[in-house]
């Protein structure tokens, strides 16, 4: 009885296996009658009430303003150290624009705390450089389209027009760093007292008290 069982077992799943069923006779393949008689039918196309239908020109209005309705959301978040607030970036429901924000988790507020308009004082600029940088990071957004925070969660490294700022979120003041032009890429040192950047091919380390900028590498071309 017991071998019988295993026997039906080991059977079993050769009975689930689908047989596949036998293609069409050589006769067929050659003939195209016979193929066009074995293709489903074709369906309908619309009809003339569907292609006089009108179209919502408000609606499509609305989607390419607000960039396919994703405007407006928060972008980059990032939780501090401690874990009482959260950082982001976010534009306008119809503008791209981007400044950061700050969510305290214990009381639910939303605060503005930095915007481009706040660190320039002309129009925004971006070098072709960074401009393929962000086409290869999907970014279309203007203003601060990125943003790095410390270690310790009390400073801000902010990338824009390429230069370099950073913000102290205590006092809620920021400054700009002593760095070269077209600053792209920067990064904070462990300690937070220092940011790496790419200039020209060519990486550099800024202090964060803005009062040093030393190259660290000399001689980068756009392949090395």
């Amino acid at each position: 009885m017991r071998r019988a069982i295993i026997l039906a077992f080991s059977i079993l799943p050769l009975a689930c296996v689908e047989t596949p069923r036998a293609g069409p006779p050589l006769t067929a393949v050659a003939n195209p009658t016979v193929n066009a008689m074995s293709r489903p039918p074709r369906r309908p196309g619309p009809g003339p009430a569907t292609r006089n239908a009108p179209i919502d020109r408000t609606w499509l209005k609305s989607y390419a303003a607000t960039r396919r309705f994703r405007l407006g959301t928060p972008q980059r978040t990032l939780p501090t150290p401690d874990g009482k607030a959260v950082l982001f970036l976010r534009s306008g429901p119809r503008d791209p624009k981007q400044s950061l924000f700050e969510t305290d988790l214990a009381t639910a507020q939303t605060r503005e705390v930095l915007t481009a308009d706040a660190l320039l004082s002309g129009p925004e600029t971006i070098s072709a450089t960074e401009k393929a940088r962000r086409e290869r990071m999907r970014i279309s957004a203007r203003g601060l389209a990125m943003f790095e925070l410390s270690d310790d969660g009390a400073t801000v490294l902010v990338p824009l027009s390429g230069r370099l700022f950073v913000f102290d979120r205590a006092n809620g003041k920021s400054r700009e760093l002593k760095t070269h032009s077209g600053a792209i890429d920067p990064h904070f040192s462990p300690d937070g007292k220092s940011v790496a950047y790419v200039s020209g091919n060519d990486v550099y380390v800024a202090s964060v008290d803005a009062t040093s900028d030393v190259a660290v590498t000399k001689g980068g071309t756009d392949t090395r």
